[in-house]
């Protein structure tokens, strides 16, 4: 698409899904990307640094509702008062969607990283932080490393950055569990990387499979998922070039018994999806990475308190009177905590 195709058609405004407004943005090599917006995106212009942006992206198997049932979760819910959401949903995984036309050739992962800069810029974003789960944690990562100066930081969960077989990593579980009526299919496969860790557990691993695959499928199309999973599948390693091109902060999220993620910065234990199963755990670790980038500092941490506002002999420092949007305004200093518990 060229650019004066791009500039005559405008992101469009339709009713999204409940707390969500929902934009179509036309990009250069992904095509329109379905993009759901929850907070006040006109605030945000009013005052740039008034709110904090996230941005996000998901992974296979799923599309934005899985993380925006995580930022619904009570434990983020003080954190979402003070920040705007953008969720992008691939190709084809909009709720509801049909098939992707025969002549679309699905983007590389690539693609997607690099066109996500297109959606800021069509709903005049300057910064955000992002958030990538899974797939969506290495579409991200591209995005950190080609668009440096529009990313403060970025939360990869359950990232896998090396190009492994996920066939391979499936064909090799199928025959550790004996079970011969398990096919290496792309549904299956998908459904492998999203619930393996329950997969692990379940006495009738066909019937726990088959149950997954319902649950997944009841809002996604299946042929349009399995073109983001062949996708994610060719994606090109960029392990060599992260600790070189990854100029911003980051913070690595994984459950200990996750099927698909073998090393991380964070690993929260007795579970495999740290969204589903860990969602307050996961929102500390997210408002603790945040402070350090200078935002979300007035969103208090359960069992953490500012050193700063109490003095040597332990009363309280007075302290000046100062707005909370004041407050949530990014401040270049790393933020000093100390733990009070050990929660």
């Amino acid at each position: 698409m060229s650019d004066a195709e791009k500039n005559s058609v405008a992101a469009m405004l339709t009713p999204g899904p409940p707390g969500a407004h929902h934009h179509v943005v036309p990009t250069e090599r992904c095509g329109a990307l379905n993009v759901f917006i929850e907070g006040d995106l006109e605030e945000a212009h009013r005052d740039k640094d008034s709110k904090c942006v996230f941005l996000t992206v998901h992974d296979l198997g799923c599309n934005h509702e899985s993380i925006q049932k995580f930022t619904d979760h009570p434990g983020f819910e003080e954190i979402k008062k003070r920040a705007i959401l953008v969720h992008v949903d691939m190709p084809g995984h909009e709720p509801g969607a049909t098939d992707l036309p025969e002549n679309f050739t699905f983007p590389t992962i690539q693609h997607l990283g690099e066109d996500l800069v297109t959606v800021l810029d069509q709903l005049r974003i300057k910064y955000v932080i992002g958030i990538g789960d899974g797939a969506g944690a290495n579409v991200m990562a591209r995005f950190a490393m080609m668009h440096s100066q529009r990313c403060l930081g970025v939360i990869l969960i359950h990232p896998t950055s090396n190009k492994t077989k996920m066939m391979d990593t499936f064909k090799d579980k199928i025959g550790k569990w004996k079970v011969n009526n398990l096919t290496p299919t792309v549904e299956n496969m998908t459904v492998f990387r999203r619930f393996g860790h329950k997969l692990e557990d379940a006495d009738n691993k066909e019937g726990a499979l088959e149950e997954f695959k319902k649950q997944m499928g009841r809002a996604l199309n299946k042929k349009n998922m399995a073109m983001y999973a062949n996708a994610y599948s060719n994606r090109k390693d960029i392990t060599p070039l992260l600790s070189k091109t990854l100029r911003c902060d980051a913070l690595l999220l994984a459950g200990s018994k996750t099927a698909n993620s073998k090393t991380s910065l964070l690993k929260i234990d007795d579970v495999g999806n740290v969204l589903d199963e860990a969602p307050v755990k996961t929102a500390n670790s997210i408002l603790l990475f945040c402070k350090g980038l200078g935002w979300l500092t007035s969103v208090d941490l359960p069992g953490v308190e500012r050193r700063s506002s109490i003095d040597s002999q332990g009363k309280p420092r007075r302290q000046r009177s100062i707005s909370m949007e004041d407050y949530d305004k990014p401040n270049i200093r790393r933020l000093s905590i100390s733990s009070g518990s050990n929660n």
